[in-house]
């Protein structure tokens, strides 16, 4: 009699699984392809927060998106041992993968840049040591609890964008003309990103169709 292994603890997102299944066995030879190869368009580096999911934001499919995401999308600079996560991916998303776009994207409503502000950052946790990070980097602009929180993560954003740029292998493909570096910030409340232009100013990107509505206006 063959001996059967112990069932696997119950869980919603198992039978999510099942559905997921079922695109798989329909959409064979995408994931066939996908198999073989992965040849992404861009590495986007972003928050953890469930609300903020890449591919959905971004409409990309499966292999379209390399993507790394910790609290509070922090870049740490490349002198920062709490670097090497970043700089690892960095080097194989550029050397290895090929990608032409770097991404760095925060988010309007976020918890953790509200926490920086707020100045709950302790060494006595790891969150509170991973914030002071994100705290490091926007040390130059002051009281950060004065700063309009729209405003705030825009400049947040743009400092992770600064630090990207510090990177050996970044320099070098920028010099080579291999690879383009964004920042980005996504609003939960509209589904709308706001670019930053060579200025440093961030712009929101509509289509023709108009704005999305405003949640939070409802």
């Amino acid at each position: 009699m063959m001996n059967r292994l112990p069932r696997p603890p119950a869980s919603k997102l198992l039978e999510g699984n099942l559905r997921f299944q079922k695109w798989f066995r329909e959409d064979r030879e995408t994931f066939a392809r996908l198999l073989a190869k992965q040849q992404p368009r861009a590495f986007y580096i972003g928050c953890s927060d469930s609300r903020v999911v890449p591919n959905f934001i971004l409409d990309a499919a499966p292999g379209e998106v390399f993507v790394a995401r910790n609290v509070g999308a922090i870049v740490p600079p490349p002198c920062d041992p709490l670097g090497m996560s970043i700089g690892a991916a960095l080097e194989f998303a550029i050397e290895s993968l090929g990608v032409p776009e770097l991404i760095v994207c925060g988010h309007d409503s976020c918890g953790a840049l509200a926490g920086i502000a707020e100045g709950q950052v302790s060494l006595k946790s790891n969150l509170g040591f991973w914030l002071k990070r994100g705290l490091d980097s926007v040390r130059d602009l002051g009281e950060l609890g004065s700063i309009p929180m729209r405003d705030l993560v825009e400049r947040f954003v743009a400092a992770q964008h600064r630090n990207l740029l510090q990177f050996e292998v970044v320099e070098r493909a920028i010099a080579e003309g291999r690879i383009v570096v964004h920042a980005w910030v996504y609003d939960p409340a509209t589904g709308r990103i706001r670019a930053m232009a060579a200025d440093g100013v961030f712009h929101e990107v509509i289509g023709e169709d108009g704005p999305a509505p405003d949640l939070a206006a409802e």
